[in-house]
C-alpha cells in the first residue's frame, strides 16, 4: 500500500524505551495479543502512557503512525517529516448530521492509502463512519 512499506513504518514513530521497560512491553504486547498492531500504531507509546483499549478494541488516535488507515491530525505524528520531504498530514474526524464522518487528507490518498483500498477498508472495519470524499476538505495545513 502506498510508497512505503509496513517494515518502513514497523522501525519508525515508536516511543523509545529503557530496556527493563522493552521487556515489559514485549510481555504485554503479547499477553494482549497486539504485536501485529506494531506497524502501524505506537504501542510503545500507548503502553507506556497507561492508556486502555475501548470497549471495540480501539486505542486513542494519538498514537497512530501516518499509515493507519483512519490516521487524523489528532495523532502525535500528524505533521512530522516524511522521507519525500513534505509532511505526513492525519485527516480529520468530525460529527455530520449521519454520524461520525472520517475525511482522509489529500497526502494520505497520494501517499500511503490509495482510494478504493481505503473505501474497502471503512466498508468492513468501520461500517458506521461515513467516509467523506469532498474535494474542499481535502487540503493540507503544511
Amino acid at each position: 500500500m502506498g510508497l512505503l512499506n509496513d517494515e518502513y513504518f514497523a522501525n519508525n514513530f515508536n516511543t523509545p524505551l529503557s530496556p527493563a521497560d522493552e521487556s515489559q512491553f514485549q510481555t504485554w504486547a503479547q499477553q494482549q495479543n497486539r504485536l501485529g498492531d506494531l506497524q502501524d500504531y505506537d504501542l510503545r507509546g500507548f503502553w507506556k502512557s497507561g492508556a486502555g483499549f475501548s470497549d471495540n478494541g480501539h486505542g486513542s488516535d494519538q498514537y497512530k503512525k501516518p499509515n493507519h488507515p483512519t490516521f487524523s491530525d489528532q495523532s502525535m505524528y500528524s505533521g512530522a517529516t516524511a522521507p519525500w520531504g513534505g509532511k505526513f498530514v492525519g485527516g480529520t474526524w468530525s460529527e455530520g448530521k449521519n454520524g461520525t464522518m472520517y475525511t482522509p487528507s489529500a497526502e494520505m490518498l497520494k501517499y500511503t492509502h490509495p482510494l478504493n483500498w481505503l473505501r474497502g477498508y471503512m466498508q468492513k472495519i468501520e461500517p458506521d463512519v461515513t467516509l467523506n470524499m469532498n474535494r474542499g476538505l481535502l487540503s493540507s495545513p503544511y
